[in-house]
């Protein structure tokens, strides 16, 4: 099959069947992306990583990743309209109906189903994500405290990011000894 559009359908059904956001994507792109052989799985922490320090959705930040490593500019292209077309489709149709939805019962119900598998989608996000995060104590120790500052607002999350950016770029200049 032509690898654009293997890239075209794969992404397009994420885009439409994965509930939940970037994150809960995140084990469905990368086993697809896997599966395909557009990546290797040692690459997918720098295919995360690069994902989170540019601007925008992580899932469509990976699409854009993951098929310019596998096809290009084009592939590139192709994997994040395939990946948007749905969701912005789904998301404006429900919009016209969805205040006169609220009050059915079903939809409530479905809403509440989805609720809780977006929950397990994100917590087995976060328990993958975690594996590259906290190689030693000290980043373990690190990510408990933001989350503590933020969990009992003594910080807010940007506050928490911009704290521990500046921390950051200290470890790496002064305790790491990179030349400047």
């Amino acid at each position: 099959m032509n690898r654009l559009l293997q890239l075209a359908l794969t992404f397009s059904k994420l885009g439409a069947l994965t509930f939940g956001g970037g994150i809960a994507m995140l084990p469905d792109i990368k086993r697809l992306a896997i599966h395909h052989r557009w990546i290797q799985p040692a690459d997918w922490e720098d295919i995360i990583t690069l994902s989170q320090l540019t601007p925008g959705a992580i899932a469509v930040n990976c699409a854009n990743i993951i098929g310019y490593r596998a096809a290009g500019k084009w592939g590139s292209f192709v994997a994040v309209l395939a990946m948007i077309i749905a969701p912005i489709t789904i998301i404006s149709l429900l919009a016209l109906v969805f205040e006169s939805w609220l009050a059915l019962p079903e939809v409530m119900n479905a809403l509440q189903g989805m609720l809780l598998a977006v929950f397990i989608l994100f917590t087995k996000s976060m328990i993958q994500l975690s594996r590259f995060a906290w190689h030693r104590p000290f980043w373990f120790g690190l990510s408990a405290l933001s989350f503590l500052m933020v969990w009992f607002e003594v910080l807010s999350p940007l506050q928490v990011t911009l704290l521990f950016s500046i921390l950051g770029v200290i470890w790496v200049k002064w305790m790491v000894r990179l030349p400047s």
